[in-house]
């Protein structure tokens, strides 16, 4: 099977507090690091596509 670009993450990953981390990046000015950050994970998680969505608004 093709690798979809999905990130296998461990079962206790807490996805708010990455997409907070990627939220105070962009909040603060670092704009491609946040962008970096939620692309990585996008399709892990239903809210770090949202947050990707966000930050590429």
């Amino acid at each position: 099977m093709a690798n979809s670009g999905v990130i296998d993450l461990p079962q206790d990953f807490e996805d708010h507090i990455l997409a907070h981390e990627g939220i105070a990046l962009m909040l603060n000015n670092g704009f491609k690091e946040s962008q970096d950050l939620f692309a990585k994970f996008k399709n892990s998680s239903p809210l770090m596509s949202a947050g990707s969505s966000f930050v590429c608004f």
